[in-house]
């Protein structure tokens, strides 16, 4: 039985030291805690907490879309107790719909190659490898860079 509500907010304050604290995970791609720590305070840069912290996705940045047609999921994170349970999938579900209603025509992501897990979900969610950039991450590890077409609501 499902014990923490399902729900999504954006991030405040109060969500800061959360979000800090699992971005350890990232540390093998850089020095990811000080990253995310300044897209917490880029206003281009949306973050939304989903659950009682269950996980986060980071998406930006926001600039008006006449100057460009994707919107990067520049993080995305589920707590380790609700792995394999949909988060993620509702994660990027939340992201597409963001894009779409501020008239973004993809959804872009970078994935180390190495991530196996990230891979398949942004695969299961529609994401197509476009190309593989070596040394993408500050520690010289390479990605995948993914992309997404939104799908209009019409």
């Amino acid at each position: 039985m499902e014990s923490q509500p399902e729900f999504w907010r954006k991030a405040g304050r109060d969500d800061y030291s959360f979000i800090l604290k699992a971005s350890k995970e990232f540390q093998a791609f850089g020095p990811y805690t000080e990253i995310i720590a300044g897209w917490l305070k880029d206003p281009w840069v949306e973050t939304w907490v989903y659950g009682e912290k269950a996980g986060f996705i980071m998406l930006g940045p926001f600039f008006p879309p006449y100057f460009r047609s994707y919107i990067d999921v520049m993080a995305i994170y589920v707590s380790p107790e609700r792995r394999r349970k949909g988060v993620g999938s509702k994660m990027l579900h939340l992201a597409e719909e963001r894009a779409r209603k501020k008239g973004y025509q993809f959804l872009r992501a970078h994935v180390g190659c190495e991530n196996l897990s990230a891979l398949r979900l942004f695969q299961k969610a529609g994401f197509e490898i476009k190309k593989k950039i070596e040394n993408y991450y500050p520690s010289g590890l390479s990605a995948f860079e993914l992309q997404k077409k939104i799908k209009t609501s019409r």
